[in-house]
């Protein structure tokens, strides 16, 4: 099922959607004509499957959500756009571009919340539940439309850094894109099935 395309006035939420565009598209690549037994495969002892680290993001995703969801409701409050754009935090900037973006710089410990199941649902469910979360993604994003994304912030739970509605929906992408690459890593793994 195609998803229904973003339209979006701000330039920002137009990146995001394109970027949330080519999210689902390395997806798809990255699992098609996989098997289960391939989608469970892990290549060592405490490395992440394929399935694994798609059900992370399903799990991440669906907190990340709860936080753009209030940031939304708050900026709507607020009313309409700003004639100047209110001033934007650069610290979760650097937060999202050393510790986020494939590859990494840095790993990072899930917190036990986010660690997939040892034995990960069958894969039509976590792909399902995937592009279930891409297509909620994308209704924030048309959400967001004609909002100030700087205007209202919440602070990350994993690390000590405040963002703004961009910020969220940027590093809600970055990190998509982290573990899809992560999970890439994998299935380029010369002992792969």
């Amino acid at each position: 099922m195609a998803m229904r395309p973003v339209v979006v006035s701000n330039e920002e939420l137009h990146r995001y959607s394109r970027q949330l565009e080519a999210i689902r598209t390395a997806a798809s690549a990255l699992t098609a004509g996989l098997s289960d037994a391939q989608f469970r495969w892990r290549p060592a002892p405490g490395r992440w499957s394929i399935a694994e680290c798609i059900e992370h993001l399903n799990a991440v995703g669906d907190d990340f959500l709860r936080y753009i969801d209030a940031l939304i409701a708050e900026a709507r409050s607020l009313g309409p756009v700003r004639p100047a754009p209110s001033r934007r935090r650069r610290l979760p900037w650097l937060f999202i571009r050393w510790v986020i973006e494939p590859p990494p710089r840095f790993r990072v410990k899930s917190r036990a919340i986010y660690r997939p199941a040892p034995e990960p649902a069958p894969m039509a469910d976590v792909l399902a539940r995937f592009r279930a979360l891409q297509e909620r993604l994308s209704a924030r994003l048309r959400a967001a439309e004609g909002l100030d994304l700087g205007a209202v912030a919440a602070r990350q739970p994993v690390a000590p850094v405040t963002l703004d509605l961009g910020q969220w929906f940027l590093l809600t992408l970055a990190h998509e894109r982290r573990h899809l690459w992560q999970a890439r890593q994998v299935r380029d793994e010369p002992r792969f099935p």
